[in-house]
């Protein structure tokens, strides 16, 4: 394996793994923590804040990296193929399904979907904020709406 090819697996790794630990302490612990403190309204502005900045920090990292980190430029080459899965079937779909999708599921990864990997120190234009700005909302309302009702769930199951 070449020095080139390994210093690009070790990025695409590191860029993978980070966002995978993050958003897996930021979603599941994190988030129904300043719910059930703050509650529903005040806590989920609160997180979506907290989102929007970890996702802009998130972009500016990718952005310096020469990597593709989820594969989303391979996957918009394999649009077109059948793909089994639940993302290669909403790709299937096209691209704003996509963008919902991938919202719902991380809006780091929605917006990148959308915009691409751009080369460092390029800023947003209107356009980039209006898909990051659209994709934190729909993720974080989506994500408020689930958390606040398992917690009332778990209320009531506790309550008796």
């Amino acid at each position: 394996m070449s020095f080139q090819l390994g210093k690009k697996l070790a990025a695409i790794g590191i860029g993978f793994l980070t966002v995978e630990v993050s958003n897996q302490a930021f979603d599941y612990l994190l988030y129904p923590a300043v719910l059930y403190w703050l509650g529903s309204l005040r806590g989920g502005l609160v997180m979506t804040a907290l989102a929007v900045i970890m996702n802009y920090s998130l972009v500016l990292v990718y952005n310096k990296t020469k990597a593709d980190w989820f594969g989303f430029e391979w996957l918009e080459l394999q649009e077109s193929r059948n793909a089994k899965s639940l993302l290669g079937r909403v790709i299937r779909l096209g691209r704003i399904p996509t963008f919902v999708f991938l919202s719902w599921v991380d809006p780091f990864k929605a917006f990148v979907f959308m915009r691409g990997r751009q080369q460092a120190g390029m800023r947003f234009n209107r356009t980039d904020w209006k898909w990051f700005i659209l994709a934190n909302l729909i993720g974080n309302l989506l994500w408020i709406i689930m958390v606040s009702g398992a917690l009332e769930v778990l209320k009531r199951v506790a309550l008796g």
